[in-house]
Parts: structure tokens; sequence; C-alpha cells
């Protein structure tokens, strides 16, 4: 995970967007099996929580799948 400093200034909120994506990472291991993923966190990702996370993260694998 890369969260960069110019994206999101403060490292509360940079550290609260990692915690957030290695929780969705843990309770949803079976979801991204064997796969490599490299996840940029933009502007505004610091309004996101878990729930929203999740769903966004489902989509993309699930799109991947399609």
């Amino acid at each position: 995970m890369v969260v960069a400093k110019r994206s999101i200034p403060g490292s509360v909120e940079r550290n609260r967007v990692k915690r957030v994506l290695r929780e969705v990472f843990r309770r949803n291991k079976s979801l991204f099996g064997s796969m490599d993923l490299i996840i940029i966190a933009k502007k505004g990702s610091e309004e996101l929580d878990y729930a929203q996370a999740k769903g966004e993260i489902e989509a993309v694998i699930g799109s991947r799948f399609s």
C-alpha cells in the first residue's frame, strides 16, 4: 500500500487509511487468493470507512474476473 504525503498530508489520516485497508485484507483473505495487488490511495481516501473500502475493492477485483 502506498499512501503519499502529497495526496493525504496528515500522518494520522494516512495511517488510518492504511489500517482500514489492512483490515479489509485481513477479513477477506479468500477474496484475494494468491494475487499481488498494488493499492495507491488518492485524495479523498481519508473519508473512506471499512464498508466503503471493502465495496470498492470487491468491485475492482470482481470486474477483473468477469
